[in-house]
């Protein structure tokens, strides 16, 4: 599974990943744990693809008799806004020179105001 999340403010922010069993609604069965990532730690590895194993912990919001243990591997690819950018510009390029465009179109999308950083992660393996 992979998701894009945008970050405001990757010195201060932490990223929780709870883990649930899908099959199994009940919140006090269905909970197996959670992961907390120190965004702020990311900054300097920025623009890189990290993959990387994290402990699985006893929740502090979710509350189960069953112990959490194990390890969650992530592969995490975080970027400052010029490598979003760069690397946007760098696909609209490509897009066209190996398309027609029509005149008057851009295919940009309005943005609100730019986001200084942005993950994209891809859990790799829960175990």
């Amino acid at each position: 599974q992979e998701c894009v999340l945008d970050v405001i403010d990757a010195a201060s922010s932490q990223l929780e990943v709870t883990i649930w069993n899908a099959k199994d609604t009940n919140p006090q069965t269905g909970f197996w744990g959670e992961c907390i990532l120190n965004l702020s730690k990311l900054i300097p590895y920025a623009g890189n693809i990290i993959e990387q194993d994290f402990d699985v912990k006893q929740g502090k919001q979710f509350k189960t008799d069953i112990p959490a243990c194990g390890k969650l591997m992530l592969q995490i690819m975080f970027q400052t806004q010029e490598q979003i950018e760069a690397s946007a510009m760098e696909e609209t390029q490509e897009t066209q020179n190996s398309s027609i465009l029509s005149a008057g179109t851009s295919g940009n999308t309005p943005q609100q105001g730019p986001v200084p950083y942005a993950m994209s992660i891809t859990i790799i393996e829960a175990r």
